[in-house]
Parts: structure tokens; C-alpha cells; sequence
């Protein structure tokens, strides 16, 4: 009697097991989903609706910063009856707007890979629910914190994670048929109710921690504006807003260059 309980019991916890990484490998799909594509493609349609104005408005105020800059060593300059070239003005803005030329070279970049991204191809719809699958599949079976780590299943899941990241439908069938001519190993446990308890709590605890990553995910950028970035009502009225700021910078950049004028 005690032996079929025993049996009974494990065999309830093993498939607790399996249910645990089942739910482990549909999280961390989502996860990855989220980060290599998803996250890549709200930022890329940002970039590419919103960011481009955001990058010639921070031009623009770079320009209208620098000539403020000017203004103030050249009249400090005549203050204390000195001279000052615009070599030398060209030195001191180089040094001190550097970090805002970072931020528009950053800018381009990030334009740049956006309208490279959105013209790569897109697997179709049942490419990628096949593609999901054959993912949760092998996460389940070759994630190191899910199952014994070894060389081999070290090696199979690189391969596996650069496919993903790759987008490779063709390198996820032939890793999904090198595993599955394999046993899996599930004797490591040895029928101790102890390790089974060990690991189960493991499992629930990598769960947990998937989870609070994918919501800590979600509640920054670009996933923040994931509703309003598909409305192009959101998008103008952000646009409108910008170029009026771009207006109202140009027409001080103007009013600047009157007055430095004079000192020229």
C-alpha cells in the first residue's frame, strides 16, 4: 500500500513538473517575443513616425543653444574689452555641446535601423505560430534552468536561441528532430520525493521571476505607448506638437543670428 501511495505521489508531482515547464516555456517565449521582437518594432515604428521630428527638433535646439552660447562669449569678450575668434568659439561649442551631438548621431542610428528593420521579411501566420511552437518545445527541453546542463544540450540550445534571435524557421525543425530522437532524461530526480519537492519549488520560483520580468517589460517604453502607437489621430497630434516647437526654435535660431550679426 505504501508503495502504489509512494508511486501515486510521485507520479502527481512528476506531471507537476512537466505542467510547471510547459508554463515556463509559453512564458519564456513571451519574453523573448517581447524583447527580440516586438520591443525592435514599436521602437523602429517610433522612430520612424514620431523620433525622425524628435531628431530635427533636437538639431534645431542644439543650433539655437550653440548661438546663445556665441552670444554670451562674445559679449563678454567686449565686456572686458577682448578679442575672441570664432576659432576659438568653435573650440569651446565643440567641447560643451559634444554630448548633445552624441544624442542626435544616436538619433540617426536609431532611424537608421528602424527603416532597415522595417523592411526585413515577415514570416506569415502560420510560420509563426509554428514558430512559437517549435520554441516553446525546445525551451521546455533544452533550457538550462529547467533541465540537467550538459555540453551537448548546452550546445543545442545556443544553436536554439541564435535561431530565434535569427528568425530561423528552418534551424528550429531540424533542432526540434535532433531532440526528439533523444530520451529525455527524467531519472535525475531518482524518485526522491525530496528532490522533486526541490526542484517544484524551483520551477515555481522561475516562474515567478518570467513573469515579473514580462509585467516590468510591459510597464516601460516602447510597450507604454503600444495603443497609442497604432492610432494615427496619436500620432499627428504628437507630430503637430513637435514641428510647432521646431516653429518656435527656428524663430529664435533667427532672431539670434540678427543679433550676432552686429558683433561680426
Amino acid at each position: 500500500m505504501g508503495d502504489i501511495n509512494f508511486n501515486i505521489e510521485y507520479n502527481r508531482k512528476m506531471k507537476l513538473i512537466d505542467s510547471l515547464k510547459s508554463e515556463i516555456a509559453i512564458l519564456v517565449e513571451k519574453r523573448e517575443y517581447l524583447i527580440k521582437d516586438k520591443k525592435p518594432f514599436l521602437e523602429s515604428k517610433y522612430m520612424m513616425t514620431i523620433g525622425k521630428h524628435e531628431k530635427e527638433r533636437l538639431e534645431i535646439e542644439i543650433e539655437v543653444r550653440a548661438l546663445k552660447r556665441e552670444l554670451s562669449i562674445r559679449r563678454a569678450a567686449l565686456n572686458r574689452g577682448e578679442k575672441v575668434t570664432s576659432e576659438e568659439i568653435k573650440e569651446v561649442l565643440k567641447k560643451e555641446l559634444r554630448l548633445w551631438q552624441n544624442k542626435i548621431n544616436e538619433y540617426a542610428n536609431q532611424i537608421k535601423k528602424s527603416e532597415l528593420f522595417l523592411k526585413l521579411p515577415r514570416m506569415d501566420v502560420e510560420e509563426t505560430k509554428e514558430f512559437k511552437s517549435l520554441y516553446k518545445k525546445l525551451v521546455k527541453r533544452l533550457h538550462p534552468d529547467l533541465n540537467e546542463f550538459n555540453e551537448k544540450s548546452k550546445f543545442l540550445w545556443l544553436r536554439t536561441c541564435a535561431a530565434y534571435k535569427d528568425g530561423d524557421l528552418d534551424e528550429l525543425r531540424t533542432l526540434i528532430c535532433i531532440v526528439q530522437n533523444e530520451e529525455e532524461d527524467e531519472n535525475y530526480l531518482e524518485k526522491n520525493l525530496l528532490l522533486i519537492d526541490d526542484k517544484i519549488n524551483e520551477l515555481q520560483q522561475i516562474f515567478h521571476n518570467i513573469n515579473n520580468q514580462i509585467e516590468e517589460l510591459h510597464s516601460t517604453f516602447p510597450f507604454t505607448i503600444e495603443k497609442e502607437i497604432s492610432s494615427i489621430i496619436w500620432i499627428k497630434n504628437k507630430v503637430d506638437e513637435i514641428l510647432e516647437n521646431v516653429n518656435m526654435l527656428k524663430n529664435n535660431r533667427e532672431k539670434l543670428q540678427v543679433v550676432l550679426s552686429e558683433f561680426l
